[in-house]
């Protein structure tokens, strides 16, 4: 059987927000216990929580069959052409991991006792 882009796509980024969601309370803790005034960050866990929500809405079939659809991202003045396939593996998905790794990253530069376990998510 085939991977479908729904299978590819919407479970993966639903486990990897509910890690950085874990990693985001984690520093909501280690904030609140240094006393710092760090009220942005219970936004931003509402934020990925209703992320996350309105993920478990999708359904494959609104996602599966669109590894052809075609995708032109124009950045300033230069466009490129996708597949939907290519757009996922080649810059969805590398583009989603390094915008969680990145607060990954400036937590535990902060101080917060984050880990592999709390960015990877219990499974």
């Amino acid at each position: 059987m085939a991977l479908s882009m729904y299978q590819a796509s919407v479970p993966i980024y639903i486990k990897m927000l509910n890690g950085l969601a874990t990693c985001l309370k984690k520093a909501a803790a280690h904030y609140a216990e240094n006393k710092w005034d760090e009220t942005s960050l219970a936004e931003l866990i509402a934020r990925v929580e209703q992320t996350v929500a309105f993920m478990q809405t999708v359904k494959p079939a609104q996602i599966d069959g669109s590894e052809e659809k075609a995708i032109t991202r124009t950045r300033r003045d230069v466009s490129v052409d996708y597949s939907g396939l290519q757009f996922l593996l080649h810059r969805s998905m590398p583009n989603f991991c390094f915008h969680c790794t990145t607060a990954y990253n400036i937590l535990r530069h902060n101080g917060v006792a984050v880990g592999k376990r709390d960015y990877l998510g219990p499974n």
